[in-house]
């Protein structure tokens, strides 16, 4: 049996039972926290215990989409998935529309385990997705702030030869400045004559086998 910790919007405790049996019948063991109005649900959010949300579409007092507001707006990645008695398809539409993951209705709840997990799984693969683009963040940030304190000039451009990276000891070398030459051609920096054998070594390059220099290899160059 696979833990589950659920928080279930659920006014029919009949029904939160049969829920329940449905989840254990699915091979998961369920700590339910169950709420019946909007301030209950609210704490239960700040209280950040719950991995997924099912909630009946009809409730007394307020509605499932306010509840789904609700949760959106305090835990915006939590699945949320509607369980509900009474839920034709244009509502269903709506639903996932408004940010509902599926919807399982309460004659067919042998599908809600098979839902509640593929939900988890895809939970879990936007939180990996989350944590490789902040730590590609972090590591831009880090890249960047060694460009800055580098004390040699640092150049980079793309496939076009335009400039795309010019760090202070470039600044420094060249006597301008990287908001003057950021997107410029990279011929902006080479005296004419230079410039002209540059872009026929560039071709050449393109055009070899040979497509990385070798470590420690060394090169004069002209610039201005």
């Amino acid at each position: 049996m696979t833990d589950l910790a659920l928080l279930l919007i659920e006014d029919s405790a009949d029904d939160a039972d049969l829920i329940a049996l449905a989840l254990r019948r699915g091979g998961f063991s369920p700590r339910i926290d169950r709420v019946e109005t909007l301030p209950a649900l609210d704490e239960a959010l700040r209280r950040g215990r719950a991995r997924i949300v099912l909630c009946d579409y009809q409730l007394v007092g307020f509605s499932g989409l306010e509840a789904l507001d609700l949760v959106r707006r305090r835990a915006a990645d939590l699945p949320f998935i509607f369980v509900s008695g009474r839920m034709g398809e244009d509502v269903a539409v709506e639903a996932m529309r408004s940010g509902a993951q599926d919807y399982v209705t309460k004659d067919h709840l042998a599908r809600l385990a098979p839902a509640i997990a593929r939900e988890l799984a895809d939970a879990a693969m936007r939180a990996r997705a989350r944590d490789a683009q902040a730590e590609t963040r972090a590591t831009q940030a880090r890249l960047a702030e060694i460009l800055e304190i580098a004390a040699d000039a640092i150049i980079s451009v793309d496939d076009d030869q335009h400039i795309t990276v010019f760090n202070r000891g470039a600044e420094q070398v060249f006597g301008y400045a990287a908001q003057e030459v950021l997107g410029a051609s990279l011929a902006v920096l080479l005296p004419a004559p230079v410039a002209g054998r540059h872009a026929g070594y560039v071709r050449e390059f393109g055009q070899g086998s040979d497509d990385a220099r070798r470590m420690g290899e060394r090169a004069e160059v002209f610039g201005r």
